[in-house]
């Protein structure tokens, strides 16, 4: 486990405010109880987080059903990959904050968060920005046609989203396991992601809350405010895609 470190980056994001959960592009007190997080090294308080309640978590899937129908599918395969990579360079840009609060939040020495952990969640999006360009049917001749003889049959298949897709962010590597659903799931699905209560810090940091306005607009406009609705909540809670 780390010692503790001091916060000289993350200083802003860590003011004492209770943290919002981001819900439909608006930060929104959520309905259930608020909770404090610690620093697994110190058992220092390190921030109030807000919680989600059932109507929380139902608003949340209804923003990614509403972008899984909207403008986000309107979007050419080159438009998304370029949000992506818009994304990857927002993270490299705040590594040294990210990192910081990625300490906090799971125990794991400062290096390994600051040169391993999120670089990765950057390259997350940056490898499949690559993919947005690539994922395309089939075409098929098939043998078997049902059809008189030299009678040519062909047969496409076509790829489409699965739907909206609930992903559980798990205790160990918070932002780097966050990114490695997010980033796939961005290229043609709508995505609502809940964090781990005990590691919730480095993912809602994630979604730009400490940056500035013109940060988060130019990193994930047409993204996150409808694709990636965060909901943090304990079990009792619940999640429903349907």
């Amino acid at each position: 486990m780390t010692t503790g470190i001091s916060p000289r980056h993350s200083a802003a994001f860590l003011d004492g405010n209770v943290k919002r959960l981001l819900i439909d592009g608006r930060w929104i007190a959520g309905a259930g109880a608020p909770f404090e997080t610690s620093d697994p090294a110190t058992g220092a308080v390190l921030a109030t987080l807000s919680s989600a309640g059932p109507d929380d978590v139902d608003a949340a899937v209804a923003a990614a059903h509403a972008a899984l129908h909207g403008k986000w599918r309107t979007w050419t395969p080159a438009a998304r990959a370029r949000m992506l990579w818009r994304i990857a360079d927002a993270i490299d840009a705040h590594a040294d904050e990210l990192a910081e609060l990625e300490t906090f939040d799971q125990g794991k020495s400062w290096a390994t968060s600051r040169f391993a952990e999120i670089p990765s969640a950057a390259e997350q999006f940056r490898y499949y920005a690559g993919w947005a360009t690539k994922i395309t049917g089939t075409t098929i001749t098939p043998s078997i046609t049902y059809q008189p003889p030299g009678k040519r049959v062909v047969a496409q298949t076509v790829r489409e989203p699965v739907g909206v897709v609930a992903a559980i962010v798990p205790w160990n590597s918070p932002m780097l396991m966050a990114a490695m659903k997010l980033a796939p799931a961005s290229r043609r699905d709508a995505l609502s992601s809940s964090n781990r209560p005990r590691t919730p810090r480095s993912l809602h940091c994630a979604s730009v809350s400490s940056w500035s306005r013109s940060e988060y607009r130019r990193a994930s406009s047409g993204f996150s405010p409808v694709t990636a609705p965060s909901a943090r909540g304990w079990r009792p809670t619940g999640m429903s895609t349907r």
